[in-house]
């Protein structure tokens, strides 16, 4: 009878390096599913076992031995010598490497000697499948092979920011290795939303994916060696010492906000490189303020959706997009099919959502399909709750995993139960992790739906990712209670054919995005002050109508005059012209001289020939007064007056945003303090005094703390530290 058969990764360098993980690997984690009788041979002499793999690798495993045998290419020692099935068996078995503990240190030239294995070691091989999709020829897959050509073209004539657009299944993250490879990557920086995907695209790295499975990478490649920075850097001999040794560094949007600036500006320097995974991120504050680091450097976007609920754009030209809609022609994207409830009692909908999700599980266990089950909750507590309903189907073992109250070690061992197979419903919170990768995720019972379009397309690229031994997706949802975006009502509706709408939905927002960067790339020149993607003019012009045959914008150059912010930003192709000009006159209210007022004006013309019309739009804004007024509020209404910290209110927006945000999930600290005695000093010396040691107090905290941590003040004598990993 066949049997399941797990090896451990062999590290070839593992070492900390300024609180950060420095590894590099001989060999990746390597399973087999269906280990044969015949493959196994007992080694007497150990009291051992030797497994020879489907390459023709001989693995031997015994409890005790001091050399390598002859027989045996490698020893794994475990406990009584016993063969782990999985990662966690490996795990309880103790199973160690036999003479290869990875170093503890590493060479700085390392790192380049690694890059200078990789040459003529990629092979631009794609895949080739027959009609009845029979795999002919391992390879990468046509999207993948797609954004490859479309970036090295990108690099060859321009050094701007250039954004991929990949649906979840097609392969975005072997994309990603498949560059550093085949261009030798001299440093490349890899930057994440989150913990979770920075755990996973760290493991990617360190063992190039399928890359070499494939016979993409060739067989003498040495894998990389990737840093996954977890630390806030503080000084540019801090970046030298991690990136000197590095090929690769993945971090998350957090780390770097917290790093001081001189080692922000090292790590820029010295990386060649940037990668920005999940780029719809990248409009919101803590991303933008980062990016705008790199600048300088070639920079990359990966997103399945390049669209966001704000309507925020995404700055950089979209160099390739990979529809939905071939996506799921060619198979990367399986079919989805939405089976819904109709129950207006709340209690009663979860257990009719339970059911029918289930029975769709237990017909495709029973087709032989290895598939697992994800109830989604918007709540910790709510996933809790759902629990109990669950345990109606004690046989699947189902799960509850979210970091609330969960320790990381807790939430480890029940994914590797999932895993392993022994449990067969996960139950999470939202999107259990952004960038989670477990294809065999086939069931999605939506105790609560997503409300906007970007983050379904994500969530239902989970159920819909493409293996040769998996079947098609099943989404339940309750029609009873869905309260969505206009675009996506249609979705939960009776009847829905997601397969069709989820296409026409991607593509009309991805469209646009796509419209709108290259009307962007049409002008002659870009602005260097702002980007025209972020420019959001009102919505009212004057036409006038024109008698010429052409027109010349440049000569708006001459009528602004010192005026003019920059030169005109003129688009022939679409007889669009964009000027900004700045002007200061004197307060209205006195002869001061030292005091004015700065008026920012935006002009837009578009001069539509068949017509003869003239569209002109102008926006001022006062900025001087009107900014400093709502400054002034703005710090009233979130800072301690008297110590300028962070107030209560704001204290508690920031604590909401860990919780909720992007970095959802972030290890961190939460710190109460307050003065001995300080009333007594108060009442002796007098409220003056008391003040200046709040101020005192209040400096000194800040001192002690990292420019992404928060230090606030509740009142009296009362403060709170909040730190983040």
């Amino acid at each position: 009878m066949a049997q399941s058969v797990f090896i451990p990764r062999q590290y070839k360098v593992r070492v900390s390096v300024e609180g950060s993980s420095i590894a590099q690997l001989i060999s990746g984690d390597y399973s087999e599913s269906e280990v044969k009788p015949e493959s196994l041979s007992a080694y007497p002499e150990a009291n051992g076992t030797i497994w020879t793999t489907a390459d023709g690798r001989r693995i031997l495993f015994a409890e005790k031995i001091k050399a390598r045998p002859a027989e045996a290419d490698d020893v794994l020692l475990t406990v009584g010598g016993q063969i782990p099935k999985s990662a966690m068996e490996a795990e309880l078995f103790k199973a160690r490497w036999l003479a290869h503990q990875p170093d503890k240190s590493i060479a700085a030239g390392n790192a380049q000697l690694v890059s200078a294995s990789w040459r003529n070691q990629f092979a631009f091989q794609e895949e080739e499948v027959d009609a009845a999709d029979n795999l002919i020829q391992t390879g990468l897959r046509p999207p993948q092979v797609g954004a490859l050509y479309a970036t090295l073209a990108h690099w060859k004539v321009s050094e701007k920011p250039a954004t991929i657009v990949m649906p979840t299944g097609t392969g975005k993250t072997e994309t990603m290795l498949a560059l550093l490879v085949s261009q030798r990557l001299p440093r490349l920086l890899v930057v994440v939303p989150n913990l979770a995907l920075r755990g996973q695209i760290t493991d990617k790295f360190l063992t190039l994916g399928l890359l070499q499975i494939l016979g993409v990478v060739g067989a003498t490649a040495q894998l990389p060696v990737v840093t996954c920075l977890t630390k806030r850097l503080q000084t540019a001999a801090q970046v030298d010492a991690v990136l000197a040794v590095s090929n690769v560094v993945v971090t998350n949007i957090q780390v770097l906000e917290g790093c001081k600036e001189p080692a922000l500006q090292q790590l820029a320097a010295l990386c060649s490189h940037v990668f920005f995974d999940e780029a719809h991120h990248l409009p919101a504050d803590t991303w933008t303020g980062v990016a705008r680091t790199f600048d300088a450097k070639p920079i990359l976007q990966f997103t399945a959706t390049p669209f966001r609920n704000d309507a925020k754009p995404i700055e950089g030209t979209i160099i390739f997009n990979y529809p939905l809609k071939k996506a799921q022609s060619e198979k990367y994207f399986r079919p989805v099919k939405f089976d819904p409830v109709l129950e207006f009692d709340e209690a009663l909908a979860d257990q009719a959502i339970a059911a029918k999700a289930v029975a769709a599980l237990r017909l495709d266990l029973a087709a032989g399909l290895d598939h697992l089950m994800m109830a989604r909750a918007q709540t910790t507590e709510k996933a809790d709750k759902l629990l109990e309903t669950y345990q109606a189907y004690a046989d699947l073992n189902p799960v509850v995993i979210h970091s609330d109250g969960i320790s990381k070690g807790e939430q480890k061992r029940r994914l590797e139960l999932l895993n392993s197979r022994q449990s067969r419903i996960l139950i999470c919170v939202s999107m259990f992790g952004e960038g989670f990768d477990l294809p065999q995720l086939k069931v999605a019972a939506l105790h609560n739906v997503h409300k906007s379009l970007a983050i379904t397309l994500q969530f239902v690229g989970r159920f819909t990712r493409f293996k040769r031994d998996l079947g098609n997706a099943t989404i339940v949802a309750n029609l009873a209670d869905i309260q969505v975006r206009e675009d996506l009502r249609e979705l939960y509706s009776e009847g829905a054919d997601w397969n069709v709408l989820l296409e026409e939905a991607s593509a009309g927002a991805t469209g646009t995005r796509l419209r709108l960067s290259e009307f962007v790339k049409g002008f002659e020149t870009l602005p260097n002050l702002f980007s025209l993607h972020n420019i959001t003019p009102k919505m009212s012009a004057v036409v006038y109508h024109t008698t010429c045959q052409a027109w010349c914008p440049s000569e708006l150059e001459a009528y602004f005059g010192k005026n003019l912010i920059e030169t005109p930003f003129i688009n022939e192709e679409e007889d669009v012209v964009v000027c900004v000009t700045r002007s200061r006159r004197s307060v209205e209210w006195g002869t001061i001289r030292d005091l004015v007022n700065t008026e920012w004006q935006l002009y837009l013309m578009y001069w539509d020939k068949a017509r003869k019309l003239t569209h002109w739009v102008a926006v001022g804004r006062d900025i001087s007064e009107r900014k400093s007024a709502e400054e002034k509020i703005q710090h009233l209404a979130f800072y301690d007056a008297l110590t300028g910290l962070p107030n209560r209110q704001l204290l508690l927006d920031r604590l909401q945003a860990v919780r909720e945000g992007p970095g959802a999930g972030t290890d961190g600290a939460l710190m109460f303090i307050d003065l001995d005695n300080f009333k007594v000093l108060n009442d002796t010396l007098g409220h003056q005094t008391g003040d200046l040691l709040l101020q005192q107090v209040a400096q000194r905290l800040r001192s002690c703390v990292a420019k992404g941590d928060t230090v606030a003040r509740l009142g009296g004598d009362e403060f709170v530290i909040l730190l983040l990993d």
